[in-house]
């Protein structure tokens, strides 16, 4: 789960981050770069978590017996998991289901800041054939 927050690719992390600084580079060049730099910084964080919390040296006081995870438990992240990784290899069906709503969403927001092409054709005087 933290390797798909950092955004590894093949992860349910990766085309968020990927589609959102797309997204904004075409929009805002400078903001997108500084987003990039949050990405990698992130990225730094949580990889350099893991590899302390599972790879790092383990001190006899921090050693205690622990049980494998319940069946219970294997139960609810199996689904997690799998749902994390098939997210990031096939996300066209999710990017398919939310794309209409995405799509209103934006002509609410922005539309009304830029003028359609029917707007501009009122805003013209009628020009005549030029025989009069």
């Amino acid at each position: 789960f933290c390797l798909a927050s950092a955004g590894l690719p093949g992860l349910s992390g990766f085309i968020g981050e990927f589609l959102v600084l797309l997204g904004s580079f075409q929009t805002a060049p400078v903001l997108a770069v500084i987003g990039i730099l949050g990405v990698l910084l992130s990225a730094i964080y949580l990889l350099t978590l893991v590899q302390r919390v599972f790879y790092g040296p383990a001190k006899e006081s921090d050693v205690h017996p622990f049980a494998d995870l319940h069946w219970k438990e294997r139960v609810v992240l199996w689904p997690l998991a799998m749902a994390i990784v098939v997210l990031g290899i096939f996300p066209q069906p999710w990017l398919q289901l939310f794309e209409p709503s995405a799509r209103q969403s934006w002509q609410r927001l922005v539309a009304p800041a830029a003028p359609t092409v029917s707007q501009e054709l009122q805003e013209q005087p009628a020009q005549g054939t030029g025989h009069g």
